[in-house]
């Protein structure tokens, strides 16, 4: 989706496990950086992070979206269907704008996952410009890693 620098990454992915499994799993936040390519030195921050979320919750991390370029980003959950959806915002961060919703939805002997990502870069007119050569291209390598550390995690029998 385009249209004013608003730009949307939706992926899905079936995974072998139940909703509930998979919902202990990313509704912890201390998971995420198992998932998380190696190269974002992903840190989490929080001090005293409740070790599963909930509406509200603000989690601050230390991410490098680029070498030699290492920012904080902190989000906040917004929405929350425990077992089914949740909804994590940026409140300080790299982007103008950032909406990440996560729905796990039981289907075919086990369990879909869903990721819809809207979100507007930074510097106008040059984060669009820094969307088509760099940003999506990120965005889809770490969704791409992040589907092949949940099959691992999740394997088929």
């Amino acid at each position: 989706m385009q249209g004013m620098g608003l730009y949307q990454i939706y992926e899905k992915q079936w995974l072998p496990a139940s909703a509930e499994t998979l919902w202990d799993f990313v509704a912890t936040p201390r998971n995420l950086a198992r998932i998380t390519p190696p190269r974002m030195g992903f840190q989490i921050q929080t001090p005293d992070l409740p070790p599963v979320m909930h509406s509200g919750m603000i989690i601050a991390y230390r991410v490098r979206p680029l070498p030699g370029w290492t920012t904080t980003w902190v989000t906040r959950i917004s929405e929350i269907i425990p077992g089914e959806y949740f909804v994590d915002e940026q409140i300080l961060g790299p982007y103008r704008f950032w909406h990440h919703e996560h729905r796990l939805t039981p289907g075919d002997g086990g369990t879909w996952m869903e990721d819809r990502v809207s979100y507007i870069p930074p510097l106008g007119i040059l984060g669009d410009l820094a969307q088509h050569l760099l940003i999506r291209g990120q965005l889809q390598e770490i969704f791409e890693y992040r589907k092949k550390a949940m099959e691992a995690l999740f394997p088929h029998p």
